[in-house]
């Protein structure tokens, strides 16, 4: 089967600085990668994109350099805003600080007025309550004017499921 994919992100990547780019490359994509910093195993995201799509890299963008997070800055035809891309990854361990911080890039980069897509895996159960302004991830989207679209479970696990992963956007009509 082939298929034709323009941008791929991936969250969980394992990836330390002992996975070389060379290693872990997919011929005609270029690699944007955050690693997980520490010695524990796990975490990490990359977006892969075509090389032939103008990508612009914005590690200005997250506010603390131990989000596992990669931005990239997306061109669009005609007059309409570039696309600000996240591929993000949040340890089920974080604490309220580094909450605070992914809520603070996301205020970066809504400031920018440019379309926004966040993907990722923010281990946050979305389908325990998806209206209340208590779960973490409505919260983002209520701050943040974005719609999840995924609705249906992403973790299923000895007969339970949960919505782990999401992909929030600012222009749900484009999808």
């Amino acid at each position: 089967m082939k298929v034709n994919i323009d941008i791929l992100c991936v969250s969980e990547t394992w990836y330390n600085e002992t996975h070389l780019n060379a290693d872990v490359n997919i011929p005609g994509y270029s690699l944007f990668r955050k690693d997980r910093d520490s010695k524990k195993t796990g975490g990490g995201v990359a977006i892969y994109s075509k090389e032939t799509i103008n990508t612009k890299a914005r590690y200005d963008l997250p506010t603390d350099k131990q989000l596992e997070m990669v931005w990239l800055e997306l061109p669009t035809k005609g007059n309409a805003a570039n696309i600000l891309l996240c591929c993000c990854y949040r340890p089920p361990n974080s604490d309220e600080f580094y909450d605070m911080s992914i809520l603070d890039t996301f205020e970066k980069a809504q400031s920018e007025e440019k379309h926004i897509e966040i993907l990722g895996d923010m281990n946050y159960d979305y389908d325990i309550d998806d209206r209340s302004y208590t779960n973490p991830i409505s919260k983002i989207e209520s701050l943040f004017s974005l719609s999840q679209l995924i609705q249906t479970p992403t973790r299923e696990v000895n007969g339970s499921s949960s919505l782990l992963d999401i992909i929030l956007t600012s222009c749900p009509n484009n999808h």
